[in-house]
């Protein structure tokens, strides 16, 4: 689906534009993340995640989860 997050033991970082965070293109999916600090920002628009930390990994099931 497009859109949708894929976590694997490979990815380090998990990106994701404000616009999607903020419901505008596909509904609230992830509304988990706006609980949740970015680690870092590229720009202005795109919110970086560790996916290392374990809310950013929770954040990714419950949105996958969400979208299916």
């Amino acid at each position: 689906m497009w859109g949708t997050p894929a976590l694997d033991q490979s990815y380090d970082w998990i990106a994701i534009s404000a616009t999607f965070l903020d419901g505008v293109y596909i509904g609230d999916a992830f509304a988990p993340f706006r609980e949740i600090d970015p680690s870092d920002r590229a720009g202005y628009s795109i919110l970086l995640y560790d996916a290392r930390r374990p809310e950013v990994r929770r954040a990714v099931e419950l949105t996958q989860a969400r979208l299916r």
